[in-house]
């Protein structure tokens, strides 16, 4: 018993000798810190594992590192993550990614959302629509999309479309 301690110190003691003196190396494999070199590596060598890789772009939005997460979710979001297109419109539309407020662009992010047949896209993009939020006032074509959000069964949508006369 006695040997298989003092062989077990022995390997425990080379071991972290070994990691003391290794040279830090932040490769995409093992890598020391998730920078986004790593996530972008993930997305193209597993396409359809999208969502996942791509969950890591909201968690460094929530670290506040806003402008870090920036590359990640556009690529997100151009390769058709709808969750991707709406939280860009809201970091726009806030103005968390800038100085001011960008309305436009965070409309144009529902707008690809809605072409996607999301509820969710459909419906912020309706009540933009609605609002002129980013874009000039148009009821017309807000209630098609709201009318579409509320088809998959958005009661959010529903509830607009039961108050329309009234608006």
């Amino acid at each position: 018993m006695r040997q298989f301690k003092m062989m077990f110190a022995a390997v425990f003691l080379m071991s972290t000798i070994s990691v003391a003196n290794a040279v830090e190396d932040d490769g995409f494999l093992n890598p020391v810190d998730l920078d986004l070199r790593y996530y972008f590596e993930q997305i193209d060598r597993f396409p359809d594992r999208l969502g996942l890789v791509c969950w890591a772009s909201y968690e460094i939005h929530k670290e506040g590192r806003h402008y870090e997460t920036l590359p990640l979710l556009n690529i997100c979001a151009d390769r058709g993550l709808v969750v991707s297109m709406l939280l860009l419109a809201n970091m726009y539309e806030l103005g968390i990614n800038s100085e001011m407020q960008q309305e436009d662009v965070s409309t144009l992010w529902l707008k690809r959302a809605a072409q996607t047949n999301d509820s969710r896209g459909q419906l912020y993009y309706g009540i933009a629509l609605l609002e002129g939020k980013g874009v000039k006032s148009n009821p017309r074509m807000a209630k098609q999309w709201l009318q579409l959000a509320a088809n998959q069964g958005d009661s959010h949508a529903k509830n607009i479309l039961s108050n329309w006369p009234t608006l």
